[in-house]
């Protein structure tokens, strides 16, 4: 027959199995992380960035290349055109370098002794002979641009009404002006800031 202990011996003997328990788990896990080593490894500085992020981009800055804002004028196309109908009126090709933005030769074409140039926002004739007005003109003024080449403000009637029209010689060519608002500025000086921008073309 099995002997039973008590019950308050018998719990004793439970505790102190449990508590035997306990301090073998405790030798066998690893010791706890002292609070003042926790604290600093909170505190220590993240690590550099292996790869640093991009710059962000920024848009390159388009500055103006000319005088009042003007651009070149690219005529690319036109060039071998340009020569021969120039080559058929035994006359020096003059054209603007430069002029306001977006500025494009759309058509040249021979009219008599005239060469047409029409570009988008100007038209310009020239000759090697005077160039004649359909129109008699109602005034003419002396201006002298910049360059020194002196010209003359012609205000003509014509088909749209009266018009100022610039006529001035480049390189003993005969050269009229006349420029188209609102596409660029209608005011004489534009149009004397455009002339000044005339040379030899070739």
């Amino acid at each position: 027959m099995a002997y039973r202990w008590p019950a308050p011996i018998a719990l004793i003997g439970g505790s102190l199995g449990v508590a035997a328990l306990f301090t073998a788990l405790a030798m066998m896990l690893p010791p706890v992380v002292p609070a003042s080593s926790i604290a600093n490894a909170a505190s220590a500085p993240a690590p550099a960035h292996p790869h640093p992020a991009p710059a962000a981009a920024t848009a390159p800055v388009v500055k103006p290349s000319g005088p009042y804002g003007f651009e070149p004028i690219q005529y690319g196309v036109f060039q071998s055109q340009l020569t021969r109908e120039a080559h058929a009126l035994h006359l020096t090709l003059v054209a603007p370098q430069s002029s306001y933005p977006n500025t494009s030769l759309l058509d040249s074409y021979i009219e008599g002794p005239l060469l047409m140039l029409h570009y988008n926002n100007m038209l310009v004739i020239e000759s090697s002979q005077p160039i004649p007005s359909t129109y008699r003109p109602l005034s003419s003024t002396a201006v002298t641009l910049s360059n020194g080449i002196t010209a003359d403000w012609v205000w003509s009637p014509g088909g749209g009404g009266p018009q100022y029209r610039l006529q001035f010689q480049e390189q003993q060519t005969y050269v009229r002006l006349q420029l188209y608002s609102p596409q660029v500025p209608g005011t004489l000086s534009a149009a004397e800031h455009v002339a000044e921008q005339f040379a030899t073309l070739g």
